[in-house]
């Protein structure tokens, strides 16, 4: 293919498999955790236009089947504002459909399932921008969930998509329960992604890769930890916490593992660096001090990193998954919002996951002369001195995660 859009499915949900139907890929995605009876939940219908024409887009819900047994039942048990809904992807458009769907109250818990039919046709002939499959160029990056960073457009996570016009989607009922008040039905569009907006990424794409060689030697280890300690302090505290000495070490570690890892391939590169330069070029910076651009323009992309290595980082050390991908997205979002708007943080978060990855990682990022025994007793002391926070009992996994990971670093180091 001479000419190609960027996947963006996988940037917006976990999209390595998938459906086509015409100039279309799609996938559907509904609730992880069961839905109360009576409510009213939310069906994400990720559409993205193959195509560098229009395309016009059927979508049909067929709502689960009524067996005999639900047969007994008042009717409906199920409802939507309408089965058929009717939508047009400009060319290589990606947008997402929401569908609510109310169950009603009498709807008993139970295993159901529900499909959405998926036709779509361009009016005009055109050039396929998008394959029906793609390679995933980022090889065995330990960022395991890219949502929401834009990533996944720079670097290819990878993906199939199979020829089908109709997806089935299961989901759980659980007992009824007082709903909140009365919830919208009418379907939403809302489009994610066009050309236009690609066009600052791909020119930063190329700025990167010409200044490749002059930008990466200017990013050692002892320069972006030095930068960080000061510039997280400064972050941090704009969001109303203070962080003690041996907080600031550990933060500043796993930002410095983070650049220093992302460096290690030139697509993992691309990832750290694309968006610092998309940003410069749409805020008229200059670019030329790649350890000004990463540890101070840049700072607030280089913490969203951190916190998904953080995640996976804890997960390996504790050889197993506390929070969900989703949980996960969650707080990095959260995270990243609050400093970036300088809004309050919770001092918890500074903890989850950045404090964990950074210890986690500790005897990965050591500087000249440094200590390691002795940079984990003061990060004991400054957890010690925040117990009252981790008496609450909401935060006992992040307490057990930290205790765990801690006393796998002290039996080497102290």
């Amino acid at each position: 293919m001479a000419f190609e859009y960027p996947d963006v499915m996988n940037d917006v949900l976990e999209a390595s498999e998938r459906f086509e139907s015409g100039a279309v890929q799609y996938l559907a995605a509904a609730p992880e955790r069961p839905v109360h009876a009576g409510w009213v939940f939310d069906t994400s219908l990720v559409l993205q236009n193959v195509m560098e024409v229009p395309a016009k887009v059927d979508v049909r819900v067929v709502l689960p089947q009524v067996t005999r047994k639900l047969r007994r039942l008042p009717q409906p048990l199920f409802e939507v504002y309408r089965s058929d809904i009717h939508l047009t992807l400009t060319s290589g458009e990606v947008g997402e459909l929401t569908l609510p769907i109310q169950v009603h109250a009498h709807v008993p818990p139970e295993e159901y399932e529900f499909a959405l039919e998926v036709r779509s046709e361009t009016e005009d002939e055109g050039r396929r921008v998008r394959a029906q499959q793609g390679e995933r160029r980022v090889g065995e990056i330990m960022i395991r969930y890219p949502q929401g960073m834009r990533i996944a457009q720079i670097a290819s996570w990878g993906y199939e998509a199979k020829s089908a016009l109709r997806q089935v989607v299961p989901f759980s009922i659980s007992e009824s329960t007082e709903s909140t008040g009365e919830a919208a039905l009418k379907p939403l569009f809302r489009s994610l992604w066009t050309p236009e907006d690609w066009d600052v990424f791909a020119e930063a794409r190329q700025e990167a890769n010409d200044r490749r060689v002059y930008a990466v030697p200017q990013l050692k280890p002892e320069a972006v930890y030095l930068r960080f300690m000061e510039q997280a302090e400064s972050l941090f505290s704009a969001s109303g916490i203070a962080m003690h000495v041996g907080e600031a070490v550990f933060v500043a570690k796993i930002l410095t593992y983070t650049v220093t890892y992302m460096l290690g391939q030139s697509e993992w590169q691309d990832c750290l660096l694309v968006p610092i330069y998309a940003y410069a070029r749409l805020t008229n910076q200059p670019t030329d001090d790649a350890l000004w651009l990463v540890t101070e323009l840049g700072l607030t992309h280089v913490v969203e990193l951190a916190i998904a290595l953080g995640f996976a980082l804890a997960e390996d050390s504790l050889d197993r998954q506390i929070w969900s991908a989703t949980e996960q997205r969650a707080v990095r979002e959260f995270v990243a919002d609050s400093l970036g708007e300088g809004k309050p943080l919770p001092t918890e978060f500074l903890y989850l996951p950045l404090i964990l990855g950074g210890l986690a990682a500790a005897d990965r990022v050591q500087l000249d002369g440094e200590d390691l025994g002795e940079s984990l007793r003061v990060l004991r002391k400054a957890k010690d001195e925040r117990a009252e926070l981790f008496g609450d009992e909401d935060l006992r996994e992040l307490d057990y995660a930290f205790e765990r990971i801690f006393a796998r670093q002290a039996r080497r180091y102290i």
